[in-house]
């Protein structure tokens, strides 16, 4: 948020669409996370969903789409990735 505060109007306009999906997310009585319809739709989300931890965040999917895009993470996948990174 400090970030995005700083920076121009024009490159905040462009954030816009990151936080029109932002809801506050309610507990139920069982302590589950009970997620707006709108973002289960825009998630694909129709029965089961993973939850994935990236870096200081974490991301919901849908269990179908995040199984079907799977692929194997093997050694050399991950250098090549952190190399392109810069790592």
């Amino acid at each position: 948020v400090d970030k995005i505060r700083t920076m121009p109007y024009v490159d905040r306009k462009k954030m816009r669409p990151f936080f029109a999906f932002a809801a506050k997310c309610e507990l139920d009585s069982q302590g589950r996370i009970v997620i707006p319809q709108k973002l289960r739709k825009y998630a694909g989300i129709e029965k089961d969903a993973v939850i994935i931890g990236v870096h200081d965040r974490a991301e919901i999917w849908s269990a179908q789409l995040w199984y079907q895009d799977e692929e194997e993470m093997t050694p050399e996948k991950m250098a090549a990735c952190m190399s392109e990174l810069g790592f």
